[in-house]
């Protein structure tokens, strides 16, 4: 079984800006993870002002998202689900040294593991994996 997990949110009728949903992102592709974004249909439904906003801030985020990343791709959760249990080369990088570059980053990204590792000195370590692994494959 496998479980896919939307953990960045963009409900705008919560106050939810494009930046938000783009700081998400932003996280997502440094860790080398697809940004899976939670949104609900009731942001944009009905004929009232705030759908219109949320409208507004949709496309927002979208111009936004693909300026920062022009090579931006979207796909269905079905989809993504099905690439990565596939391990299709498109949407998992099969090089082990890249692999390894981003297991270091998405450790960093753990706050407890994140404080430990700066205190032990490890995080310089991580950082090193990360700039000479990163670049490799």
């Amino acid at each position: 079984m496998s479980y896919l997990v939307r953990d960045a949110y963009f409900e705008p009728m919560f106050g939810h800006a494009a930046e938000h949903a783009l700081a998400a992102l932003a996280t997502k592709t440094r860790s080398g993870r697809p940004c899976l974004l939670e949104t609900h249909r009731a942001n944009f439904i009905g004929k009232h002002e705030p759908v219109s906003k949320a409208f507004e801030e949709l496309a927002r985020l979208l111009r936004m998202a693909l300026k920062m990343y022009p090579g931006l791709c979207f796909i269905s959760t079905e989809a993504l689900g099905q690439a990565l249990r596939a391990r299709d080369p498109h949407w998992v990088d099969p090089r082990l040294g890249r692999r390894i570059a981003m297991l270091a980053r998405r450790l960093e990204q753990v706050p407890r593991l994140g404080r430990l590792a700066r205190l032990s000195g490890i995080a310089v370590l991580l950082r090193l994996v990360v700039r000479f692994l990163g670049h490799r494959g």
